[in-house]
Parts: C-alpha cells; sequence; structure tokens
C-alpha cells in the first residue's frame, strides 16, 4: 500500500484509485478546488466493475486521506464528507435502483 503513495501522475493505480485521482487531489489537498462532486463521479466512473463503492471509499479514506498532510481545501473537505457518504451507504449512495425503478410514464397511467 505505501507504493501507492510514492506514484506519479499516469501511472496506473490499484483498483481503489485506478487513475490515481484521489491520490493526485490529496497529495496537495490545501490547493484543490474542485468541484468536489464532479472529482467524487469521474472517479466512480473510472472503478472496475468488481470494485464495490463503499469498499473504494473506506480504502481511499484510510490510505490516501489518511496520509495527507496540510489541512485540506474546502472542496477536498467537501470531497472528504462525500467519501464518507459513499463508504458508510455503500450501493444506496452511488444510486442501486434495482428492484426499485420506476415504470411507465402518462401512457403507463392512462393520461392523454
Amino acid at each position: 500500500m505505501t507504493d501507492y503513495l510514492h506514484r506519479k501522475r499516469g501511472e496506473k493505480g490499484p483498483d481503489f484509485d485506478p487513475v490515481n485521482l484521489m491520490h493526485q487531489i490529496f497529495e496537495d489537498a490545501g490547493a484543490f478546488v474542485g468541484p468536489a462532486q464532479d472529482v467524487l463521479l469521474s472517479w466512480l466512473m473510472k472503478l472496475p466493475q468488481h470494485m464495490e463503492p463503499a469498499t473504494a471509499a473506506k480504502t481511499v479514506l484510510d490510505t490516501t486521506v489518511a496520509h495527507c498532510e496540510g489541512a485540506p481545501s474546502e472542496e477536498a473537505g467537501k470531497l472528504i464528507n462525500l467519501l464518507k457518504q459513499v463508504s458508510e451507504h455503500g450501493e444506496m449512495t452511488v444510486g442501486n435502483t434495482t428492484g426499485s425503478r420506476r415504470r411507465g410514464g402518462r401512457s403507463a397511467r392512462g393520461i392523454q
């Protein structure tokens, strides 16, 4: 895991941060200007299919964020909070809608 902390930009990262996005941000969290939501979405989209977002978020928090030096910027703080939400709520947070999809529309309800 310590190898991950010394990665350079452009190198392939571990499954929990495959393009080293979180590593790059928290390498200098005080300079991160955001937006946190966009970064979280980009990171989630880059995760391999076999990697659970909740597990990946917890690993990022336990490794990358835990080793972050200095005070994080306001946007980095928002990103940390978003990662905590993903790690705590798992699939519900990232939008697992299996079994709860709304079906139909006006035509299904007989509205013209």
